[in-house]
């Protein structure tokens, strides 16, 4: 008899324990759903696909229902990465070949972005430690037309490549590079590792003005860093003064891969009233 009822007791036991862990299993369950923030509703924009290596490239701007600038920039598909032209001597240029990649007029009419040049370098360019192979993606605040306008830099207008008015680069962006005509001028941040031995560029973010403004913000990523499936996000460091300064601005630099790898992204994103 004993037996019996120490039998059912231990049944009795185990299956009020096998209850209890049901029960907080589904309360845990009910916990990480209660905690899970509701997704943001966007809506996701493309620009026109532009033939890039083996390829294309398009531009990107994704809104949310609020009105408000998620990300910007540019998707490139595995392929583009492959077939690319060949530098066409043994110097180092600037520029050698260049994609333009039009907005869709809605990122436009939330970002103060008006177009995105892509330039592909196949021996890098100076200084010496952009020589890898390299991607350098322009994001100008200012039509293609007015970029091409930039002229040729000479004694009688070198001001126009000058620094521009205290406040318009973040303080930290005080190392010039050279004046290039249809551009402007590139400023790097003298806090990059790429100024410090070895020396190592994988990806950086240089500002670009002209005639006293910022026009450009220009995510430069090698070729090898796209391809290793490595995922980063970076501040943007920010300025004082923003023009036009009613506008949204980015606060971070991202590049991701999606879809099996397939689908490469460099962007914007973190968007901030001004």
């Amino acid at each position: 008899m004993k037996c019996k009822q120490i039998a059912m007791l231990l049944l009795t036991a185990a299956l009020l324990f096998s209850c209890q862990k049901e029960i907080q299993k589904q309360n845990d369950q009910e916990f990480l759903i209660s905690k899970k923030q509701p997704e943001e509703k966007t809506n996701t924009f493309y620009g026109p696909q532009v033939k890039v290596g083996a390829g294309h490239v398009r531009s990107f701007i994704i809104i949310n229902h609020n009105g408000e600038p998620v990300e910007l920039g540019v998707e490139m598909t595995r392929s583009s990465m492959e077939d690319l032209p060949e530098a066409p001597h043994e110097a180092m240029i600037e520029h050698p070949f260049t994609y333009w990649l039009p907005l869709h007029p809605k990122a436009k009419q939330f970002t103060p972005y008006q177009h995105i040049e892509l330039n592909w370098q196949p021996i890098g360019h100076p200084p010496f430690f952009f020589a890898p192979p390299h991607f350098d993606i322009h994001f100008y605040t200012i039509s293609k037309d007015v970029q091409m306008s930039i002229p040729q830099p000479t004694p009688s207008n070198i001001h126009l490549f000058g620094p521009p008015s205290p406040g318009y680069l973040p303080e930290d962006y005080i190392i010039p590079g050279a004046p290039i005509a249809q551009m402007g001028r590139h400023w790097l941040d003298r806090t990059s590792p790429v100024l410090s031995p070895p020396f190592i560029f994988q990806h950086v973010m240089i500002y670009g003005t002209f005639d006293g403004k910022v026009v450009f913000l220009e995510p430069m990523v090698t070729r090898n860093f796209l391809l290793s499936n490595t995922e980063t996000h970076v501040p943007i460091k920010q300025p004082a003064i923003y023009d036009p300064n009613q506008n949204y601005y980015p606060t971070m630099y991202n590049i991701y891969s999606e879809g099996n790898k397939e689908k490469i992204y460099v962007s914007l994103s973190h968007f901030e009233w001004r």
